[in-house]
């Protein structure tokens, strides 16, 4: 094997060295982490960790035993360069840890001494262009991670080296085209991440040589359009969100898992056999105005938010989504959160909703648990406008988790959380951020609420404060944990300096100007202290004269 000296240039600051030698093991597994070694039956499985351990001191690796060697592990070791035969025969290795480091180029025969490899992680680097020829000793490499370096473009049509890769990642470089022959060299390809990137054009005949496509992840480019009828039937799981499509799907029925958020998407109006498979979709952050009639017997998570719907759409009932768990529908203009429907949950999530003021009785009285023996984790935060919810709008199911955070909720009552509940000490309930007018009707959260959450869940109770009246403005309500009295009601026997003001109208306010009698009561106090100072100082005066005419005697 050939030595590698420190001119090859490795390592690009501490120039630490591979050297493939044979010999004992001692210095390997003294620098960096050896697990597998010492016995008969574990020989075949050894795995080397030097992660981050060759920066420093220009150190010098020695691998030995280079065929019992299964996983290598060389991140975060500012490497720029990798030389030809760096790897030396290691003919059992299976996976090549390269990721973190500054490797800006490779020699072609850098890997050719690996036969056995299957994966290897080149990701956090800055390769701009990476060469086919390099991959041509590794036939059995099936995933390849590139995420994070400054690639422009791939053009691997004319190479077969790539024909066995499943797993390829390219999230995270400046490709800017998908080419009709991109992925004609890697036929078998499942799984496939384009995510943020700069992609702006997918050309028509890109995706018909994934044939056996299972996930595809091309979310955060600048696409335009998408070449649905393109996408292969094996294709289950889809995640293009976050670019700017304007034309929505058409036909689905291979999807399982279907993510087209924050896109121009005007319509779903998809045929409604094609989308029986989905389980979940996410069409948040378009320009939904409605959704449709479907009937989608397997989808388990529906997400709208942030569309342009202004009411709860007819389609949300049981019949129609049987098996819908988690609904979302926040950033919404809806003006009143009522469901026509039955419907069964077990999470709904209704936050920032700009127009949303009050949820009255029966608004979501037709809402019920998926699961009858258990519970609904709501989420309604954030709304602006909200300052009303009545105390018995949620009365038709049980609650989980409970949400209200950051409303405009000035007064609460009890009965709305049944605080007996076993998920209350469990889950805990989130009223914090709400301007609340503390006087005696909420006198039950400082005698029942902070206490139950100061033991459960104490980090409820740190934004959980009065905006009024004014001489409580700001206050934390977990101040009064276990104080005697009433505080809230001005009762005597609470503490006199941090007792709470009660409520008093205005027109019953003592006015102090306009009150003759305590004008006259302030004038006769002034004067009369005035006089005793005045008194004070004479007779300071005349005792200090006394003084020195005693003093001039001796």
């Amino acid at each position: 094997m050939d030595r590698i000296s420190s001119g090859t240039h490795l390592m690009s600051s501490a120039l630490a060295l591979l050297v493939l030698l044979p010999g004992t093991d001692s210095w390997t597994c003294e620098t960096c982490s050896c697990t597998g070694f010492g016995g008969a039956f574990t020989l075949k499985r050894r795995i080397v960790d030097c992660g981050g351990k060759l920066r420093e001191g220009g150190s010098t690796l020695q691998l030995d035993g280079l065929r019992d060697v299964v996983q290598l592990q060389l991140s975060s070791n500012e490497m720029a360069w990798l030389p030809k035969d760096v790897f030396g025969e290691l003919k059992n290795l299976t996976k090549l840890d390269l990721s973190s480091n500054l490797l800006r180029g490779v020699d072609p025969r850098a890997f050719q001494g690996l036969p056995s490899l299957q994966i290897l992680d080149l990701s956090g680097n800055q390769l701009k262009s990476l060469d086919p020829t390099w991959f041509q000793g590794n036939p059995g490499l099936t995933d390849l991670n590139l995420h994070g370096n400054l690639l422009e473009s791939f053009e691997w049509s004319s190479e077969e080296v790539f024909s066995g890769l499943l797993r390829l990642d390219l999230s995270y470089n400046n490709l800017k085209t998908l080419s009709a022959s991109s992925f004609e060299s890697t036929p078998r390809i499942t799984h496939l991440d384009l995510s943020f990137n700069r992609i702006r054009e997918v050309e028509e005949g890109c995706l018909l040589d994934l044939e056996q496509l299972v996930s595809l992840n091309i979310s955060n480019n600048n696409i335009t359009r998408l070449l649905w009828s393109e996408l292969p039937v094996t294709l289950t799981r889809l995640n293009a969100g976050y670019n700017l499509i304007e034309e929505g799907p058409r036909n689905l029925s291979f999807i399982q898992v279907l993510d087209i958020a924050f896109n121009n998407v005007s319509d779903f109006n998809v045929i409604e056999d094609s989308v029986q498979g989905l389980t979940s979709l996410n069409v948040s952050g378009n320009r939904l105005t409605d959704f449709p009639s479907y009937s989608l017997d397997n989808l388990e998570t529906l997400d709208v938010s942030d569309n342009s719907i202004t009411r709860i759409p007819e389609s949300f009932r049981a019949d129609r989504l049987p098996r819908l768990r988690d609904l979302l529908i926040s950033g919404n203009p809806i003006k009143k959160l009522f469901f026509k429907e039955e419907i069964r949950l077990k999470k709904l999530v209704a936050s920032r909703l700009p127009l949303l003021e009050a949820i009255d009785a029966y608004d979501l009285s037709k809402i019920s648990s998926w699961d009858p023996e258990g519970c609904i984790d709501l989420v309604i935060s954030g709304n602006g406008r909200l300052s009303f919810i009545h105390e018995d709008a949620f009365e038709s199911f049980d609650v989980c988790y409970m949400n209200l955070s950051y409303n405009n909720l000035s007064q609460v009552h009890p009965k709305l959380f049944n605080l007996e509940s076993k998920h209350v000490e469990k889950f805990g309930i989130d009223i914090q951020g709400n301007p609340f007018f503390c006087n005696c009707t909420l006198q039950w959260m400082v005698d029942t609420f902070v206490p139950l959450l100061y033991s459960t869940h104490q980090g409820l109770l740190v934004d959980l404060r009065c905006a009024s009246p004014a001489s409580l403005r700001n206050k934390r309500m977990v101040h009064w944990y276990k104080w005697p009295g009433r505080v809230l009601c001005g009762d005597k026997s609470a503490p006199l300096l941090e007792r709470a003001v009660q409520d008093v109208p205005e027109e019953t306010k003592i006015n102090i100007k306009g009150s003759t009698g305590m004008i006259i009561v302030l004038i006769g106090a002034t004067v009369l202290l005035s006089l005793l100072v005045i008194v004070g100082i004479v007779l300071a005066k005349w005792k200090a004269k006394k003084r020195s005419r005693q003093n001039r005697r001796f």
